[in-house]
């Protein structure tokens, strides 16, 4: 790669100051050149070479409204899927906070999903969804609820993956990775006929019963039914075991020095 003799942090070129090209070296892409795979894309491939835009431009090989077709080139059937998406949809339709390929692996620091190092590592990917899902200011234009973040990050499943789990169910577990669909999308992994299946994948013997009801419940809300006041049962429970302890410790102490006080 030629690339590299103008692109660099303190270059007097004329070219961005950046050193973005090194992450490259360190992605899975860099690593996959390195091992000689002549195949892995290289600078060229996806910026082009004659006609290299800005990502800003909406023309460039790279920006947001181009680059799913670019990564398709190699990644054809992971296209494919995206394409039909709820998020290439929106793509396709203009809506720039969308979020593309890059959106949610990255530009030049792309690591595998395996890799502890990648944003869409089973650890990460609650908090790379949650940029955009748990940002009330992007969700309030579509009409999307962001209680989804707080619910999971609370529930038996965001707990355990916040511990460091790589088992247990995240966002792409239930939702799918490149093919999220909305719920009403009888191909959506979440639609009423398919929740059965999909929680099946982790706790085998899963019935319909597994659809009925809500799947994110916030449990402060009244909207939670019987999860509502059986989390409001226990939150006053130990309330008043806590206030009846303190309570009882200090009339214990109270008796006891009243107790010295009479002996002496």
């Amino acid at each position: 790669m030629t690339c590299t003799h103008c692109h660099y942090k303190g270059n007097a070129e004329g070219a961005p100051q950046s050193d973005s090209y090194l992450a490259y070296f360190d992605s899975v892409h860099g690593k996959a050149i390195a091992q000689g795979n002549v195949k892995a894309p290289l600078c060229q491939d996806c910026h082009g070479s004659h006609s290299i835009l800005k990502a800003k431009n909406e023309r460039a090989a790279v920006s947001q409204h181009n680059v799913a077709e670019t990564c398709g080139r190699c990644h054809i059937q992971i296209y494919a899927q995206y394409k039909t998406s709820i998020h290439g949809v929106a793509v396709a339709k203009g809506i720039k906070e969308a979020p593309s390929c890059t959106g949610c692996h990255g530009e030049h620091t792309i690591y595998g999903p395996k890799d502890p190092k990648s944003t869409v590592y089973a650890t990460h990917v609650a908090d790379q969804c949650s940029k955009c899902h748990g940002s009330i200011s992007i969700m309030s234009k579509f009409g999307i609820e962001t209680e989804q973040v707080a619910t999971y990050k609370e529930s038996f499943h965001g707990v355990a993956n916040q511990f460091g789990s790589r088992t247990v169910a995240n966002c792409s577990s239930c939702h799918g990775t490149h093919e999220i669909r909305p719920p009403q999308d009888p191909l959506s992994s979440v639609n009423p006929k398919n929740v059965p299946k999909t929680c099946g994948k982790c706790h085998p013997g899963a019935n319909p019963n597994f659809a009925v009801g809500k799947m994110h419940i916030d449990a402060k809300k009244k909207e939670a039914g019987i999860v509502y006041y059986v989390a409001s049962f226990f939150k006053y429970l130990t309330i008043g075991t806590m206030l009846a302890l303190i309570a009882h410790i200090f009339l214990d102490m109270y008796g006891r020095s009243k107790r010295l006080r009479a002996g002496k």
